[in-house]
Order: C-alpha cells, then sequence, then structure tokens
C-alpha cells in the first residue's frame, strides 16, 4: 500500500463529511505473506457504512467482495452453494487468491438477475486505469461525481474510486427523493451524474432544469431510445453515451456529450485506456487495462 492512496483516502474522507458522515478508517494491514487472506464481504444498504468497509479495505490491503443487500432467495442459494456464503451481512470469508500477486482484490457482482452470479476479479491497478482513461477522455482533473447508483454494482463503485482517486467529490443522491421532485440544495455544475435510461426518462418528467447543471450526465446499462435522446438535446443536456461493462470496470467506448449536442449518436470513441476490434464475424474483442483477471472462484490465479 503506497503511502499516496492511504493519504488520498484520507483526503476523501475529510473532502466528504459534509456530504456522507463517514467514522475513522482503521490503518492496520493484514499480513500480505498469507497466500489465503481473509476478505470483507461488504453487504450494505447505507452508503456510509458501505464507504466505511470500502476505504479502510483499500487502506490495510484487505480484498473486498462486493454483495448487493437486494438480492433474493435464489441468489442466497446460489453463493451459498458456490462459496460457502452463510451471513449475508458485512463479515470475512476466506479468499483463495495469492498475495503476492496484488495486495488488494475487489470481487464485483455481474449476472445477478439470472440467479447465477458471477464475480468479476479486479484490483487496484484496473481499477485505477479505468479511472485514468476515462479522465483523460472526458478532460476531468478532478472528478466529482453525484451518485444515485448502487455502489455494490461497478457503476456505483467507479464512481467512488474516480472522485477518489482524481481528488474529487462525492455525493450520494436520493434517487426516490430526486423522482418526487425533492432536490438537493447545491451547486452541482462541476458534478458529474450517471444514469440508467429509465432514470434519465423520470428525471427529465420531474425535473429537467435541474439536470441542465451537471457537467456530463453520463448514460449506460441500457441501450437508450431515440425519443429520449431527443427530449435531452431539447434541453441541451450534456449527456455522454457509455458503454462497459464490469468486466471491464465501467465504460472503453464512450460518445462525448459535444458529439451528443451536435447531433450524434454513434457509439462514439475508445478510450484511451482500452483497444476495441470487430471480427469480420461481428465478434467483438476488447483489451484493456482495465480488464478482469477472471471469475472467481472459476478462475485459479497462478501463485507463482
Amino acid at each position: 500500500m503506497s503511502a499516496n492512496l492511504r493519504s488520498q483516502v484520507m483526503a476523501f474522507q475529510r473532502r466528504n463529511q459534509k456530504n456522507i458522515e463517514i467514522p475513522p478508517i482503521s490503518l492496520q494491514s493484514q499480513n500480505s505473506d498469507r497466500e489465503t487472506s481473509l476478505a470483507k464481504i461488504i453487504c450494505e444498504r447505507n452508503e456510509a457504512d458501505f464507504l466505511t468497509f470500502l476505504l479502510t479495505a483499500i487502506c490495510t490491503q484487505q480484498s473486498v467482495i462486493l454483495l448487493n443487500p437486494q438480492w433474493q432467495q435464489s441468489e442466497q442459494n446460489f453463493l451459498q452453494q458456490k462459496l460457502g456464503i452463510t451471513r449475508f451481512s458485512s463479515t470475512e470469508i476466506a479468499l483463495d487468491l495469492p498475495r503476492n500477486k496484488h495486495s488488494f482484490y475487489c470481487l464485483i457482482p455481474t449476472g445477478g438477475t439470472s440467479g447465477k452470479v458471477k464475480f468479476a476479479i479486479h484490483t487496484l491497478e484496473t481499477l485505477s486505469a479505468s479511472v485514468a482513461g476515462f479522465r483523460q477522455f472526458f478532460s476531468l482533473d478532478r472528478v466529482n461525481c453525484f451518485c444515485v447508483l448502487p455502489l455494490c454494482h461497478v457503476s456505483g463503485l467507479m464512481q467512488v474510486m474516480r472522485s477518489l482517486l482524481s481528488g474529487g467529490e462525492f455525493f450520494p443522491g436520493d434517487y426516490g427523493s430526486l423522482k418526487q421532485g425533492t432536490l438537493p440544495e447545491k451547486d452541482f455544475s462541476d458534478f458529474c451524474i450517471s444514469l440508467v435510461p429509465t432514470q434519465l426518462q423520470v428525471l427529465l418528467e420531474v425535473c429537467p432544469e435541474w439536470l441542465t447543471q451537471f457537467r456530463l450526465v453520463l448514460i449506460g446499462g441500457a441501450p437508450p431510445w431515440r425519443s429520449l435522446l431527443e427530449q435531452a438535446r431539447k434541453y441541451q443536456l450534456r449527456i455522454a453515451l457509455t458503454y462497459g461493462m464490469t468486466e471491464t470496470a465501467s465504460q472503453v467506448v464512450a460518445l462525448s456529450s459535444e458529439d451528443f449536442l451536435n447531433g450524434k449518436t454513434c457509439a462514439g470513441q475508445v478510450l484511451p485506456h482500452a483497444q476495441v476490434e470487430l471480427s469480420e464475424s461481428r465478434q467483438i474483442s476488447i483489451q484493456s487495462e482495465s480488464l478482469f483477471l477472471g471469475y472467481y472462484p472459476e478462475m485459479n490465479i497462478q501463485k507463482n
């Protein structure tokens, strides 16, 4: 764990105390020589509790497994059979990944809607590469995020990482309140907000003027329909269409807000940290510095 990253975590906590009260972070490190380490399971509805566990894990080099607290019995049964997880709360479990390869692993769930949950194995290196590519593509030195997406999902987690690693501000929003027209009294003109198309549709009906203040309105998770994009252009929203997945730690392709406002609706450009190729059989191949290492526990990362 570099002193620089630890100082970034401490600064993130101080910087965002007005937005979310995060308790003091522990700095006691795990024994990095152990082949099998205890990973922290994070299964929290409360954003402050989630951030406390995540930031502590980063500081102490303890790997994390993210669980969705809204998972139903089918997902819970699957995880119990697959990983032996019996307590769906923030506890610890043995993680069979080599500590001599990476000091910190972040296992991000994907595929939960099918009941067949998989965990994409990421590291600080892959997550940091995604942040660096995002900042370079959108020309953002400091990334401030207004987050209404779940932190246990890659879409919410990466907003935390962008703010953390860039010295930005992180504001946890309440989408339920936004839908009711209850808006926070704060200037978000230098913030990014990430939405799925259905959320954009609702907020365009409830508070379109409020959305116009954001520096970037990132849209992903599903294809937006043409009428929705036309309505967003009507209000001159700085929409950035993004394409990515859990396995690439969020977007690897994006359409800039400038191109969107100029009438373009294509996929956009490949971000600097990735390479995307389309074969003659129309199969997409992605190479990226943010690419995951594999799925846990199916993939056995070599210990030597």
